[in-house]
């Protein structure tokens, strides 16, 4: 039996943001001004229970004032992490609790029968794919991605990302992480031997292209218009980019020592290596050590080295979801 905790940003009923549930901010807003599902006073969202910053200060009139998780105080008050407003992208997503905002607090704790089995629900709580399936179940709303659109064919999609959006480390988020995970990860034949079926459409590989380092483009050689629901649904625990920033030291490309220092590290090279810390089914690289180290933009990540019977995973104090009485998730 394996056992997974985390510490929970907040206790309390969750509308959009797994793990996340919600609690009264600081002023301007009153607990009674929290717009919740139940009563959204007056507040239309662009999507089920959830909508973009710019459009909720638009229909409040209010600059939503950001809190922060009390679990992050010793380290913003020691230096060791930047205020939340300059944690969270300049564009957060605003998510809307069913019933009331609560407080911060609790732990969450869940077993499974065996370290992989079973753990898709352990990482469902955490999960962080361009796009999701709202509580309707048939709604596809922007997640990690800020928006998107297709040409007429279904042939390309551009995605846009959120401005300010941040690793789990700190560092930015950006195309160049999706360009990486695409041409230097399943596209290379020393990672993986063969490109993921779900990205070979009309019988050849997706084609990434950057556009700017908030806007990239999918270009498929036939008709993908399921590409959404994939990603939403079973894709939602594969995300399609990676930390460059982080993975380059052990890639041969990057670094003509990643070869060297994969075969001292124990390795028979470099690929072997790579693929001993970077997998597609993201529950796996939670398994090892390397996780502590590896950023994500899921909600919680590992607070200690992981074994064959527990899990133990804290709110990732930059994780780009609020509120609506903009306390940080989750």
């Amino acid at each position: 039996m394996v056992f997974a905790q985390a510490k929970i940003g907040r206790t309390g009923l969750v509308a959009a943001a797994a793990l996340a549930a919600f609690v009264l901010s600081a002023p301007p807003l009153l607990a009674s001004e929290c717009a919740t599902v139940a009563d959204p006073k007056g507040l239309t969202a662009a999507w089920p229970e959830q909508l973009d910053l710019a459009d909720y200060q638009k229909q409040t009139g209010k600059s939503l004032t950001f809190s922060d998780n009390p679990l992050f105080a010793d380290k913003v008050k020691g230096g060791g992490l930047p205020p939340v407003a300059q944690r969270l992208p300049e564009e957060p997503l605003v998510v809307m609790p069913y019933d009331e905002c609560g407080k911060y607090g609790g732990t969450l704790h869940g077993t499974s029968k065996e370290p992989e089995s079973g753990t898709s629900e352990f990482l469902s709580w955490r999960q962080a794919n361009l796009v999701r399936m709202a509580d309707d179940l048939h709604t596809i709303v922007p997640n990690v991605a800020k928006s998107w659109e297709w040409n007429p064919e279904f042939t390309e999609i551009t995605f846009h990302l959120r401005k300010g959006h941040k690793w789990s480390d700190g560092a930015p988020f950006t195309s160049d992480d999706v360009v990486f995970y695409f041409d230097d990860i399943i596209k290379n034949k020393n990672i993986q031997e063969n490109v993921p079926s779900e990205w070979v459409i009309g019988g050849k590989p997706v084609e990434v292209a950057k556009v700017d380092d908030l806007t990239f483009k999918l270009k498929f050689a036939a008709p993908y218009p399921g590409l959404l629901h994939f990603l939403a649904t079973g894709g939602s625990f594969f995300e399609p980019f990676a930390p460059k920033h982080h993975y380059t030291a052990y890639h041969i490309k990057y670094n003509p020592k990643a070869d060297e220092e994969a075969k001292a590290a124990g390795a028979e090279g470099w690929a072997q290596r790579f693929n001993q810390i970077w997998n597609k089914w993201k529950d796996t690289e939670a398994l090892t050590a390397h996780a502590l180290t590896r950023p994500t933009l899921e909600s919680h990540i590992l607070e200690v080295a992981p074994d064959t019977q527990r899990r133990v995973f804290v709110a990732n104090p930059y994780y780009f979801k609020v509120d609506t009485a903009g306390n940080q998730l989750p």
